[in-house]
């Protein structure tokens, strides 16, 4: 009954038009490949092994939560 009323985007129907014109984030079509916001990183980087890939971002990750851990100790230690 109320489905009508919901635009067909919210329930996962997409244009054809749009597939075809650019790949989704993961998916390559011949030498154009899907880009996000930060990654891949680099241009050739869908060509690397994926394990590669996945141990580098985990590793990245990592980094990341290290950084917000020692700026999140600094700042209790400050208000302490």
């Amino acid at each position: 009954m109320i489905l009508h009323l919901v635009p067909l985007a919210v329930l996962g129907a997409e244009s054809a038009v749009a597939d075809e014109a650019e790949p989704k984030i993961c998916e390559c079509i011949g030498d154009k490949c899907g880009s996000g916001v930060f990654l891949p990183l680099f241009s050739g980087e869908h060509s690397w092994n994926d394990g590669l890939r996945a141990v580098l971002y985990f590793l990245g990750l990592i980094w990341c939560f290290m950084g917000v851990a020692i700026v999140s100790d600094v700042f209790m230690s400050a208000i302490e």
